[in-house]
């Protein structure tokens, strides 16, 4: 009973050692939990070079996912290249922009919208030309024939203004400055959850000259937002200036296009919206700005040149009810912007983009939650990958792995093709890539420390089965159990002896393992001998010796008995290559085949050696044991007859290990 509970016990506990090797260490776990956090701080820190993935994989869903051609609602007068070269160069008179409001007008326009600045007087204004004449050479210049008004272009310029609905230009400056303007425009009547907003309070206002800005109906700022790589993306709606709230030229435009001067600010799912009327509504994000939706190129809005407009060459009836929008798109003037879908896309058609999108509801969303959806996401596919790592097999981890890899981003791409709603994704997609390969690195490392283990205790369960094997043999002889042991040891000295040696160049590290593990084989044979042979006393006769040298022979049917069902070639060819010449003798005298010099393998060479040493130092029935200078003594006499005089220098260079191992065995006196 005792026994087979002793045998369930070591059973058990066996089995429960092979089923802990299976299972994954608890550190590969641990080690990916903090890479997962560690990912999660960087997603939550958001730094500059995360924002620029999220940037590229919004960019390229633009590129990939563009939607349908928006309703055209805005018209554009552009100033255009071949303007310029018909009319003159930048900047006209005043008066020439004052014509081109004039003849806009015509056409009954929504509102008119001038994205140019005139922060300075114009100096091509023949009052201005009166004043330097007097003022640098004292001459008092009359100049006839002029209509009133006229001699000053920026007067006329805002008489033409203020007989349109026209909303223009100002700038807002977030450095400290020591600029000062005279004008004072009304801030935005902004209502609703306004302090939801967050945003950065101006320095200081830039207003155009002010016979031009009296003439306006309405004015917006021009700032526009460059993303850190330069990109153009967004566009701020409303800014704040000493405690008040002001619009965009675009979001004047809207306002004065659709008459509605209210604002009110909501909260929804997405996050904050300006709503204009009832119809307008427009998603922005705590900084008051609003992603926008680019067509390819400028196919997506009505254009018009300056010069058709100057010269009366154009259809009033297009601009009937419409928003238009007087800006530049000539190189010189330096308003260019590069967006996703253009390389150098005019200022004029960031505005007009801004408010095409607003008339058709087709704003891209960015949710106020994204960062907060971007850190839950990233610590999701951290913990799903790591958790798929102990939940099934190396392959079923790859597979379900590069699922949780490409899920977010898939989710991203579905949401922005489904709904226009931008959701980051380099947060997942780089920390499940990064665990991904983490952890199979991992699994690499701990799966081959696992199989050196395994491996170690193969050669283990080897060599105790070679000693087992031959221990039968052995105990049917004098000799004692030390014996294999010994001679293994000093088969492995002479052969690590020979590593890097010049004779044998070709001798690895691997050949001595091999040559280690099979050392013990050398004389398996002796179990098949007669016990009266191998517990003979005396010196055996001539038959007996003839009896005693098949134990060679004999050894090599065991070796081929076993080789039938094992594959391990090197192995058995090491082994038979000891068994069959470790007898044999450097001058042709040994046996069982009288191989002489270098016929006789390494291995038998090695081991003959070894074995006459061993047998030299153990005491035997038929002889007492030696001290290792006699052994020495025989072993230098015997070179070149039976050893290999190169093995016999080996010998004697690692003579102390020799005689080490001989010590720590007790095998002899020393």
């Amino acid at each position: 009973m005792s026994e087979n509970t002793d045998y369930k016990k070591w059973s058990d506990a066996s089995f429960s050692r092979e089923s802990e090797d299976n299972q994954k260490p608890a550190w590969i776990m641990v080690s990916g939990l903090i890479l997962c956090l560690a990912w999660a701080l960087i997603v939550w820190s958001s730094p500059a070079w995360m924002r620029k993935l999220d940037n590229i994989f919004f960019d390229s869903l633009v590129r990939l996912g563009r939607a349908p051609e928006q309703q055209n609602h805005v018209v554009v007068v552009d100033v255009d290249e071949n303007s310029l070269s018909a009319v003159g160069q930048w900047p006209w008179p005043r008066y020439r922009m004052g014509a081109i409001v004039n003849n806009l007008a015509a056409g009954s326009p929504a509102a008119i919208g001038i994205d140019i600045f005139f922060p300075e007087p114009d100096r091509t204004s023949l009052s201005n030309i009166i004043d330097t004449f007097e003022q640098e050479f004292g001459l008092d210049l009359t100049i006839a024939g002029v209509p009133p008004g006229m001699t000053d272009n920026d007067a006329y310029l805002g008489y033409v203004l203020t007989n349109a609905p026209t909303a223009g230009s100002i700038l807002f400056s977030y450095e400290a400055e020591n600029t000062t303007t005279s004008c004072s425009i009304p801030g935005l009547k902004l209502y609703g959850d306004t302090d939801f907003l967050r945003l950065r309070e101006a320095e200081t206002l830039i207003c155009n000259v002010p016979p031009i800005q009296s003439g306006l109906e309405a004015s917006g700022f021009i700032n526009v937002t460059i993303d850190e790589d330069g990109i153009l993306r967004r566009m701020p709606l409303i800014a704040s200036y000493q405690g008040s709230y002001y619009p965009s030229l675009a979001l004047s435009i809207l306002m004065l296009s659709t008459g509605e001067d209210n604002l009110i600010i909501e909260n929804n799912f997405f996050g904050p919206t300006l709503k204009l009327g009832e119809d307008i509504k427009i998603p922005v994000d705590r900084h008051g700005q609003v992603l926008l939706r680019f067509e390819d190129s400028r196919p997506g809005l009505k254009y018009i040149s300056a010069l058709d407009v100057l010269r009366g060459t154009f259809d009033p009836s297009r601009l009937h009810g419409r928003p238009v929008l007087i800006g530049t798109s000539a190189a010189g003037l330096k308003d260019l912007h590069y967006t996703a879908l253009s390389g150098a896309m005019p200022g004029i058609d960031a505005h007009a983009t801004l408010i095409n999108n607003s008339f058709s509801g087709t704003h891209y969303k960015e949710p106020v939650w994204k960062y907060s959806y971007h850190l839950i996401v990233t610590l999701t596919a951290g913990i799903a990958i790591t958790s798929l790592l102990f939940l099934s097999g190396t392959l079923q981890f790859s597979i379900f792995a590069f699922i949780v890899i490409f899920l977010f981003p898939g989710i991203g791409v579905a949401s922005f093709q489904k709904a226009g709603v931008v959701l980051p994704a380099s947060g997942p997609f780089l920390a499940a890539s990064s665990l991904l390969g983490f952890l199979l690195l991992c699994l690499y490392v701990t799966e081959k420390t696992l199989a050196t283990k395994r491996l170690e205790k193969l050669v283990q369960f080897k060599q105790a089965m070679l000693e087992l094997m031959v221990g039968a043999a052995e105990s049917r002889s004098l000799e004692t159990g030390l014996h294999i042991k010994r001679t293994q040891l000093f088969v492995k000295v002479l052969a690590e002896g020979l590593l890097g040696s010049k004779k044998y160049p070709w001798l690895t590290r691997r050949y001595v393992e091999l040559l280690n593990i099979c050392s013990p084989l050398h004389d398996v044979g002796k179990i098949a001998i007669p016990d009266r042979i191998l517990t003979k006393p005396e010196k055996l006769t001539r038959e007996e010796y003839s009896l005693m040298k098949e134990h060679v022979l004999n050894g090599l049917k065991i070796i081929d008995l076993a080789a039938k069902n094992l594959s391990n070639e090197a192995f058995f060819k090491m082994a038979k290559e000891i068994i069959l010449t470790h007898h044999e003798k450097w001058d042709g005298s040994g046996y069982p085949n009288g191989l002489s010099g270098e016929e006789i393998p390494l291995s038998g060479r090695i081991m003959a050696l070894a074995d006459y040493y061993e047998a030299l130092i153990s005491p035997r029935a038929y002889k007492p044991r030696m001290n290792h200078r006699q052994a020495k003594e025989i072993i230098l006499n015997k070179s070149g007859s039976h050893f290999d005089p190169y093995l016999v220098e080996v010998f004697i260079r690692k003579e102390k290990n020799f005689m080490e191992i001989a010590s720590q065995n007790n095998s002899a006196k020393i």
